[in-house]
């Protein structure tokens, strides 16, 4: 599918249709693929979804893969991102030498990408990003890795919070809010900082919440403090470099 839209461009509502029912279809197949139960590090609570798992794992992967593929907006960004995930699970699963392939590939990957050579594309977008969901879900149930519902949420939360604002906004303004555009954090550090102090500052927003739980620094508190910290970015940028061809 991805492909096919890189060549053809589908439109916003086939992709999500044939998405869905290909993620349906994995799901029924193969049940560690559905998020049945959530885990709060902060909550002494067990939530079970029962007949919500597969929609509730659907629509996660979908939101996930959308955000991942929006977060794909200057090279090296997603690449680096997806290797990043990986080599977390590297460290801390049992199934290293899988991961290990993995960060390998992708490290192949980022060396093209580089050198302008290649280009993941919504094909490799919609592949890293269904992948990424799967294994974290299959993890997550399988318990191989002691993660929380909050630990996956700081895995995953800078794309995510980029998709929440750009989509947030183009629905407030009428658009399509799956039509592209030049609002996103990344294409606004540009216009600042360049290329290069763009890409290793988004690496440092997606790497330090590791550092703040070297330091013991409560998942809540972590979640709270970059939700806060991404918000006042985006305002700077925006007051700064919100210019009419944004608007």
């Amino acid at each position: 599918m991805g492909l096919y839209d890189d060549k053809y461009k589908l439109s916003p509502l086939s992709r999500i249709i044939l998405m869905s029912f290909t993620l349906y279809v994995s799901m029924t197949l193969n049940h560690s693929f559905q998020i049945s139960k959530i885990d709060f590090s902060f909550i002494n609570k067990r939530i079970y979804l029962d007949d919500l798992s597969i929609f509730s794992s659907i629509i996660c992967v979908l939101i996930f893969t959308y955000a991942l593929n929006m977060f794909d907006g200057i090279n090296l960004q997603s690449i680096t991102y997806c290797t990043f995930i990986f080599f977390i699970f590297y460290l801390l699963s049992t199934f290293e030498v899988f991961y290990l392939i993995i960060i390998i590939c992708l490290s192949f990957l980022f060396s093209l990408n580089l050198k302008n050579k290649i280009f993941l594309g919504d094909s490799g977008i919609y592949i890293l990003g269904a992948f990424i969901s799967l294994v974290v879900i299959s993890e997550y149930n399988k318990q191989s890795i002691k993660f929380f519902a909050d630990d996956i949420f700081i895995l995953m939360m800078i794309p995510g919070l980029d998709f929440i604002r750009v989509f947030m906004i183009r629905v407030s303004k009428g658009r399509n809010p799956f039509l592209g555009d030049k609002n996103h954090l990344h294409h606004l550090m540009i216009n600042k900082f360049g290329f290069l102090k763009s890409y290793l500052f988004t690496v440092f927003l997606y790497v330090s919440p590791l550092l703040l739980k070297l330091i013991h620094m409560s998942n809540a508190y972590i979640i709270m403090f970059y939700i806060i910290f991404y918000n006042i970015l985006y305002l700077y940028l925006k007051n700064k470099f919100f210019t009419k061809k944004y608007k």
